[in-house]
């Protein structure tokens, strides 16, 4: 595959449902990407400020989940809105991930 720009440090790759994401560590946000054969283009770009180092993201619908390695919390982000967190998830030690769990 062929970015149309540069992820310094990528981390979690997904499917929003509309875009194939690649969150990128160094530069604390989730690429949103249109793909065509093996070409894919720059749609959406979604900053997470406060964000050390999202080892991880998970993203459910209208929100992402980002385990903050940097900051050792699991910041919660609106999604595709980004900006500021809303929650933060503490007591926890360099998390790397996150993960859905359904029954």
């Amino acid at each position: 595959m062929t970015l149309s720009n540069t992820v310094e440090f990528p981390g979690s790759v997904q499917w929003d449902g509309k875009y194939l994401t690649i969150e990128d560590q160094e530069t604390s946000a989730i690429y949103g990407y249109a793909c065509s054969g093996s070409s894919c283009g720059l749609k959406r770009t979604v900053s997470l400020t406060g964000a050390a180092d999202c080892a991880g993201t998970w993203i459910a619908k209208t929100i992402v989940f980002c385990a903050d390695a940097g900051n050792d919390d699991v910041a919660v982000y609106k999604y595709p809105a980004g900006g500021s967190s809303i929650a933060t998830l503490t007591g926890t030690d360099f998390p790397l991930g996150v993960i859905q769990v359904t029954k």
